[in-house]
């Protein structure tokens, strides 16, 4: 089978996985669990950095150094959420806390993907064309 077929089926099966973790979740509780919620993104991204900028030395040491560039991108970039969410609804109901993890998984997984998403342009290198386009269009417009 194509690689284009694999592809459409991991796009469908991260589509249920969100409607599965989206109807999940309630609203109510992720209101109420806010500080939580609050913590839970911070130990996300913290984590995240601490991964990429503290194994980047590593590269280095096995000859694949990463640029900082590159590390900047990795760091806020590094959106997924199809793992946590999938261990998340995993979890048998009767699990202590399930309702709260499961909300805090949402909450993790929406941050990331709206805020980091929107963030990662600022980081992301542009190709020169794309710059001087931009500069062209902009000018004409003026």
């Amino acid at each position: 089978l194509s690689e284009r077929f694999w592809e459409g089926l991991a796009l469908l099966a991260n589509i249920a996985l969100f409607a599965m973790l989206g109807r999940s979740a309630n609203l109510g509780a992720l209101v109420a669990a806010w500080p939580a919620t609050g913590w839970a993104i911070l130990a996300v991204i913290v984590g995240r950095i601490a991964t990429v900028y503290g194994l980047a030395p590593a590269c280095r040491v096995f000859g694949s150094p990463l640029p900082l560039r590159w590390q900047h991108v990795i760091a806020v970039g590094g959106m997924r959420g199809a793992l946590s969410a999938a261990l998340a609804l995993g979890l048998p109901l009767d699990a202590p806390q399930r309702e709260l993890l499961t909300t805090l998984v949402f909450a993790v997984v929406i941050f990331t993907l709206v805020v980091q998403g929107i963030c990662v342009q600022w980081v992301l290198p542009r190709p020169v064309g794309t710059i001087n386009a931009t500069v062209a269009s902009r000018a004409r417009l003026v």
